[in-house]
């Protein structure tokens, strides 16, 4: 069976870069606020992809093996982001924010554990199965 690729790179490098650098007079110039909107969104988007990619090469050591147009395209926005004259690249624009971390961790705590106090009625169908000791949790612990 082939290997199932990766959805990040399932659009064409050249549609990437097209879509990462577009001049202020083709967003200026779609017809209406919406169009304007979603050209930005994909600025944003193919942006992201672009320097997750360069990270991700540049985390295995294999910066050479990546497409030179995409080692330009980040090079030059590290020149073009430049933060108290050192060489970075931008913070990634899209994706979740993260919101109050710990009020969602108390919250599947507490579900875990409303769910476990239920009994094994719960736990032994489906996937989940109940652990050999029971653990003693409180959610007391967490606030």
């Amino acid at each position: 069976m082939p290997r199932r690729r990766d959805p990040l790179k399932t659009r064409a490098i050249p549609v990437l870069l097209r879509d990462a650098q577009p001049t202020w007079r083709e967003i200026d110039g779609e017809p209406n606020e919406r169009k304007q909107q979603e050209r930005r969104h994909a600025r944003d988007a193919a942006t992201d992809t672009l320097m997750r990619m360069h990270r991700d090469a540049e985390e295995r050591d294999a910066l050479a093996r990546l497409d030179p147009r995409i080692r330009n395209f980040v090079a030059d926005l590290k020149t073009r982001n430049r933060m108290l004259h050192r060489k970075r690249l931008p913070k990634p624009k899209g994706g979740r924010p993260f919101g109050d971390r710990e009020r969602r961790l108390r919250l599947a705590i507490e579900i875990f554990i409303s769910e476990f106090e239920q009994g094994p009625a719960i736990f032994g169908q489906g996937v989940l199965r109940a652990p050999s000791s029971s653990p003693q949790l409180s959610v007391c612990a967490i606030k």
